[in-house]
């Protein structure tokens, strides 16, 4: 059992150790939540965050280039997190709105923000220099639910990260969680490192929040 326990928190410092200024940091970051005796859920989130992120990592060793799958597992991964919050009931899109405009730190927002250009809506022209958060939101929450309930996973392309320009995507989307759904042409800039890092930082965010919270309630 110990072995066991020092494989899952070396699984966790070699994850989310990059993500911390210090190690001492990064790893009281990790022990605080997988020894909490108050509660199993600060433990729980956090494994499902390294299993999931993981899986969304090894897509590139099973399906090389195939972002809409590591996009599908890091939305799931965020899901699940949430589910581990009893007080919050969000529909699946809501929750990806919630997590991106409240959990992204605002270095991350203003990349994201910067690097996506709308350009185009079914035929019409339709220009928009910057995207929102919760039109990101929905756009990855599109692409999620295409490899989910379509299993369509190759119509998303980040920006290699040698390049320059904007990669040109067409995804079927929305731009407000209450319409339906158009064909949408994206710009984009981002790379998915620059994605990827902005969702562990974000789920450090979430983890540490309600970590904060499950031990001010049990006061």
């Amino acid at each position: 059992m110990r072995n066991l326990e020092t494989e899952l928190i070396q699984s966790h410092q070699a994850l989310f150790g990059d993500y911390f200024m210090e190690e001492e940091e990064a790893n009281n970051f990790i022990l605080e939540k997988l020894n909490y005796s108050q509660s199993l859920v600060p433990r729980r989130m956090l494994n499902t965050a390294q299993r999931l992120i993981t899986l969304s990592d090894e897509i590139d060793i099973i399906r090389p280039g195939r972002r809409d799958l590591s996009i599908f597992f890091l939305i799931t991964c965020i899901e699940s997190l949430y589910g581990f919050i009893p007080a919050v009931k969000l529909k699946k899109q809501e929750i990806a709105i919630h997590f991106f405009e409240n959990y992204f730190n605002q270095d991350d927002k203003k990349i994201i923000q910067e690097s996506i250009t709308i350009s185009g809506i079914n035929d019409e022209v339709y220009y928009k220099e910057e995207i929102s958060m919760s039109e990101f939101a929905l756009l990855m929450t599109a692409i999620r639910n295409n490899v989910a309930h379509e299993g369509v996973y190759w119509t998303f392309h980040f920006n290699e990260e040698d390049y320059d320009g904007r990669t040109l995507n067409l995804v079927k989307s929305k731009l407000k969680k209450d319409e339906g759904y158009n064909q949408i042409t994206y710009e984009v800039g981002l790379t998915y490192r620059q994605f990827r890092n902005a969702c562990i930082r974000a789920c450090i965010s979430l983890i540490n929040d309600q970590f904060q919270k499950i031990k001010d309630s049990s006061l």
